[in-house]
């Protein structure tokens, strides 16, 4: 199934409960933001990263400055949204380095007609950081922003939003790692 899309990796959070940049962790010998960047590449798909952090500025990836700061990943869609020419953004985070062209292509590949997101169930819980936004959300986006709900499930509980249980394979390459622990158990 064709689609209009462009990748942004969400790389502007303050990384508090790992203690350090999670962009730059060096996993199997790169970056966590390269791993995600080639994967893209290698499937012809363009990206940028979405950040303020000065330091992002010299990955040789595209980059777009957060235009809403210190809000979480509601602020990373929306300078999203307000950048992007495609029909479809996929969003992935800058702490999900284990993400394959397969865990992209299964989620590129989900019927989308008639849904303004698309967004997979792992272990139960929804995972907005791995997922695809319609360029329509941005209304309901900058509503959200308006009553200052900055909250990622909230705002897909205002779009018409498809939620899709993420094969075990696939849910293997969705964990984020926010903690030098889950840093350790991948690693292992």
């Amino acid at each position: 199934m064709k689609i209009n899309c462009k990748a942004y990796i969400l790389a502007g959070g303050k990384s508090s409960r790992m203690g350090q940049d999670k962009a730059t962790i060096i996993l199997f010998g790169k970056p966590f933001i390269q791993h995600i960047h080639e994967t893209l590449i290698s499937l012809g798909i363009s990206c940028s990263i979405i950040s303020s952090n000065k330091k992002h500025e010299s990955l040789g990836i595209p980059l777009i400055k957060d235009s809403v700061k210190d809000i979480g990943p509601l602020g990373g869609l929306s300078t999203v949204l307000e950048n992007t020419s495609s029909e479809w953004s996929f969003i992935v985070s800058c702490d999900i380095p284990l993400t394959t062209k397969n865990s992209i292509d299964w989620l590129i590949q989900q019927n989308r007609e008639g849904f303004d997101a698309i967004i997979p169930i792992v272990d139960g819980r929804k995972n907005p950081l791995f997922g695809l936004y319609h360029s329509n959300c941005k209304l309901n986006l900058e509503k959200q922003l308006s009553i200052r709900n900055f909250k990622m499930t909230h705002f897909l509980d205002t779009v018409n939003t498809k939620y899709i249980i993420a094969p075990s394979a696939i849910a293997k390459e969705l964990i984020n790692i926010n903690t030098p622990n889950d840093l350790k158990a991948i690693v292992k």
